[in-house]
């Protein structure tokens, strides 16, 4: 009885294994939209990321204010590009804003994650300023 019981066990934690690995290992989500109907930007677009509430000197247009995370390790640099990806999903050029922690998930004890609002019309300030590309 106690092997078919622990059979059955094993067979759970496989299938809960198998049925996890499918979610994924990114997500983002738009927790506030301030205007719509923005163009995607192309992957090799230029997306400027800082931690203050601006780009000093640059007129920008808020777009959406996103979170993103990693089920799995990961430092700043992951959690940055999955800024600037969600950012030309959403046509911006920018993020301010800039906030990044790791914290446990299912998957790792140390997971990033991050916050920004995105941005857009900072392109013409980010060649004379030394800004994350």
């Amino acid at each position: 009885m106690e092997v078919i019981a622990m059979n059955y066990c094993k067979y759970i934690l496989f299938c809960l294994g198998v049925i996890g690995l499918g979610v994924g290992c990114t997500s983002s989500s738009v927790q506030k939209t301030y205007s719509t109907g923005m163009d995607a930007l192309p992957k090799s677009s230029p997306v400027a990321i800082t931690s203050a509430g601006s780009f000093s000197g640059c007129k920008a247009k808020n777009i959406a204010d996103i979170r993103v995370e990693r089920r799995f390790y990961g430092g700043a640099s992951h959690a940055q590009a999955m800024l600037k990806d969600k950012a030309r999903e959403l046509g911006g050029n920018g993020v301010t804003n800039y906030k990044f922690w790791v914290a446990p998930s299912i998957w790792s004890w140390a997971a990033p994650k991050a916050t920004g609002t995105v941005v857009k019309g900072v392109y013409d300030c980010m060649a004379s300023r030394a800004v994350i590309q």
